[in-house]
């Protein structure tokens, strides 16, 4: 068995599955999915998972949230988007942090450094669902877990992930990712503060210019929405800034 495995998952259409443009043969490469039927597409082995929701979103956060369940035959794993790109940088960086026995390594947030700032960001942008957003929020006060954290692009996660410490941090990022916001990045430092685990930086946040294939969809301009629509956005932010300004945050 090898021992460590590049794994994305897809769920709905799987036009997007690309080819990694460098391959390692001591890797072994596996696409998650309850949607396609083939058992391979190119180098990617194709598995299903035990886990089903009607939101794609939230069904692909299953085996990308827990490596330790679906892939314990593994002692590493890399967790990339289907968006970014495998090349060798991504490679070499993999084999030097086995080499190092590395628990656990991820990207900097390229623009926040704070999952506070980060719920204020997704408020304004209305994603993510404010409802639940604002209630993980007020979740994070009430642990009083202290701003200015550090904040990580999950798109990219290498993990030893039976050890036991970065296996609690996968139970619990799942827990907390379950009853609050489908925008994982907002769960993930809580739960490695509570796994009491720093990572190790996988690559800088400047990775990111050059290896996603594509970008996200073009939001509504505060223009375009309905009367309704701004409405509601004007009290989503103003409860948030109100929540902030009773714990003196400044976001």
């Amino acid at each position: 068995m090898k021992k460590l495995v590049i794994y994305t998952v897809l769920t709905g259409n799987y036009d997007n599955l690309r080819q990694p443009e460098s391959i390692v043969d001591d890797f072994d490469y596996i696409c998650f999915s309850n949607d396609i039927t083939k058992q391979r597409i190119g180098i990617w082995e194709i598995r299903s998972f035990d886990y089903h929701n009607n939101n794609n979103t939230r069904e692909s956060r299953f085996p990308k949230l827990n490596p330790h369940l679906v892939l314990s035959e593994y002692e590493y794993s890399l967790y990339i988007d289907a968006k970014i790109r495998i090349d060798d940088s991504v490679n070499i960086r993999a084999a030097e942090l086995i080499n190092n026995d590395c628990q656990l390594a991820m990207i900097p947030h390229p623009m926040r450094d704070c999952v506070y700032q980060e719920a204020m960001t997704l408020t304004c942008s209305k994603i993510g669902e404010p409802e639940l957003v604002y209630k993980q929020t007020r979740f994070l006060l009430k642990e009083k877990f202290p701003a200015g954290k550090g904040l990580f692009d999950c798109a990219v996660i290498f993990r030893k992930h039976n050890n036991t410490p970065v296996a609690v941090f996968s139970k619990t990022w799942w827990e907390i990712y379950c009853s609050y916001s489908s925008r994982d990045q907002m769960s993930v430092t809580y739960a490695l503060y509570k796994a009491g685990l720093s990572p190790e930086i996988f690559l800088p946040a400047s990775f990111y210019r050059n290896h996603v294939f594509e970008h996200l969809k073009k939001r509504k301009n505060f223009s375009e929405l309905s009367f309704i629509s701004k409405i509601l956005l004007y009290l989503n932010i103003l409860r948030m800034r109100l929540l902030y300004k009773v714990h003196g945050l400044k976001y």
